[in-house]
């Protein structure tokens, strides 16, 4: 999939996410939102493999979670990755849609 497809990928479903969310959850997600990027993360703590992911929501710098909202091109999902001092980021699963993934923080 080319980079164009993917961010309307992105959009469309981070849209759809936060038509399904409410309160803190949306508010949330709306302030922590970032123009989608590639980004690098082990696929485990005990893993030295790493992934290309795009970064949907990160840190602002207010009311932040210490997590990092990714989008997996592969296998069509959205998860998180945290920092781990020594390991670097760190993926910590992927939880389906957008919506499922800020509630799931």
């Amino acid at each position: 999939m080319d980079e164009s497809r993917i961010l309307a990928r992105i959009e469309e479903e981070v849209a759809a996410g936060l038509r399904g969310l409410n309160g803190h959850y949306r508010a949330w997600a709306e302030a922590h939102l970032v123009p989608p990027r590639p980004v690098t993360a082990r696929i485990s703590l005990d893993s030295d493999t790493v992934e290309t992911f795009w970064l949907v929501a990160a840190e602002t710098g207010t009311d932040d979670s210490g997590y990092r909202i990714v989008y997996d091109t592969e296998m069509d999902m959205f998860g998180l990755i945290t920092r781990v001092p020594g390991r670097g980021d760190i993926l910590l699963g992927l939880y389906g849609d957008f919506a499922r993934t800020v509630i799931g923080m």
